[in-house]
């Protein structure tokens, strides 16, 4: 073989490296893989909405449960990289149970990377901060709820993408993304403004309904135009900038 046909294989090899990277850092349509993702980031957000107005957990002890379980997962992170690169030992259930989790929930970008639930716990964290600092809980479980919502449904936009983005920071993601995103984080909140006027109020008195609902559309429309954009890096700056729109119009209104 010449050096030049070696040089072209090579090339070609290196390209299609390039492609696999980014096509898996935006979601590579696997479907049993996203699957298992939407869900788990489903359960995730609304693990946090529940705690925080159903059961009415204190943002303090909501704190206490981010600070011991982030750890925990920081650690396995590390570990499932470390089994990963080690190779798969057969006979070791610890090293069979990281590749299937390595397998069945992250992208071929993240195998050797830290997963997007670090990313998310980070981005969770933020939020938890500034919502504490406001002193708005439900703005807290507003976050959770659209994420748990946003981000799974976008996945939508891989089977019915009506247009995609070709170029630009939305390379990859779609309107289809965008618009299901949206839809289902406005159907998510919409419900939880219902529920506040039939079942159980979520939001403090000295806040209006128009308010609150403007409130909540902004954090939707934020979050999912974050999602269009965001990249790898999409899960951590979901609940951050969600987060610190929804807690400035709320603050701007304090003094209206």
């Amino acid at each position: 073989m010449s050096q030049i046909k070696r040089k072209a294989i090579e090339l070609r090899r290196r390209v299609q490296q390039t492609r696999e990277t980014v096509m898996g850092s935006w979601g590579k349509w696997d479907t049993g893989r996203e699957w298992n993702r939407g869900v788990f980031h489903f359960l995730i957000g609304f693990t946090g909405w529940l705690l925080l107005q159903p059961i009415r957990i204190s943002m303090w002890r909501l704190g206490i449960v981010v600070m011991v379980v982030g750890p925990i997962i920081f650690v396995f992170d590390r570990w499932r990289i470390f089994e990963v690169k080690k190779g798969l030992d057969k006979s070791s259930s610890a090293s069979r149970f990281t590749h299937w989790i390595s397998d069945k929930l992250c992208r071929d970008s993240e195998r050797y990377q830290p997963a997007n639930v670090v990313k998310s716990l980070g981005g969770f964290s933020t939020a938890w901060l500034l919502c504490w600092l406001a002193e708005a809980p439900w703005i807290a479980a507003a976050v959770c709820l659209i994420f748990s919502l946003v981000d799974p449904i976008a996945k939508l936009g891989m089977l019915w993408p009506i247009k995609k983005f070709k170029r630009g920071m939305a390379q990859g993601k779609s309107v289809g993304g965008l618009l299901f995103g949206t839809l289902g984080g406005i159907v998510g909140t919409g419900v939880i403004i219902l529920l506040h006027f039939t079942y159980q109020p979520f939001f403090p008195p000295q806040i209006h309904p128009p308010a609150v609902c403007v409130i909540y559309l902004a954090g939707v429309v934020t979050a999912s135009l974050v999602e269009l954009v965001g990249g790898t890096w999409d899960n951590l700056l979901i609940p951050v900038s969600s987060s610190i729109v929804m807690v400035f119009l709320y603050m701007a209104t304090m003094f209206f």
